[in-house]
């Protein structure tokens, strides 16, 4: 990604790649599962179709690993963003590390959106696996869990922390909640 970026307010590069995750058009399938570590990314592709056998020089099938890995398009960026695609039970999927964090996801999902801009997969569909803190504890650690819900709290940066006088209203809550 060290060539020349061909627009400042949506970078890309000449070769079509877009700035942080580094994919360019044809290397991201719109159905997407999103993690935050790349072992749990590479675990995941494990499941991925297999490639076909791959016979030998005698003609005899091999047999090992290299002949029963998934067929995978791999590309790490240089922004630590983990992209593999391959297909599962024949249809295109993508598995990408994202790390975590609010930031990360928007960087994907505007970036993804981009490069699949035209594609002819339909609507892009993501599904996010991954781990969270819980505030039930009789929940052990491991559980699956599946919300019916969530709520976005954003950090008030408007907030004294310090201040005892009357704030205006806005200013009086520490954290802002979404509605669910």
């Amino acid at each position: 990604m060290k060539t020349k970026i061909s627009d400042a307010n949506f970078p890309k590069s000449v070769e079509g790649r877009v700035y942080h995750l580094g994919l360019r058009a044809g290397e991201l399938a719109s159905r997407i599962i999103t993690v935050g570590d790349p072992a749990r990314a590479r675990t995941i592709a494990r499941y991925l179709d297999p490639s076909p056998p791959s016979g030998n020089v005698t003609g005899e099938e091999s047999t090992s690993e290299q002949s029963v890995r998934p067929l995978l398009f791999e590309l790490y960026s240089e922004r630590g963003f983990l992209t593999l695609t391959g297909k599962y039970k024949g249809v295109p999927v993508s598995i990408v590390s994202i790390g975590m964090g609010a930031p990360n996801m928007d960087f994907f999902v505007r970036e993804g959106r981009e490069v699949l801009d035209g594609a002819e997969d339909g609507d892009m569909l993501i599904i996010r696996f991954g781990s969270c803190g819980g505030l039930v504890n009789s929940l052990p650690v491991g559980s699956l869990t599946v919300p019916k819900a969530s709520i976005a709290i954003t950090r008030n940066y408007d907030y004294d922390f310090l201040s005892d006088e009357d704030e205006a209203e806005e200013f009086k809550q520490a954290y802002r909640l979404s509605k669910p």
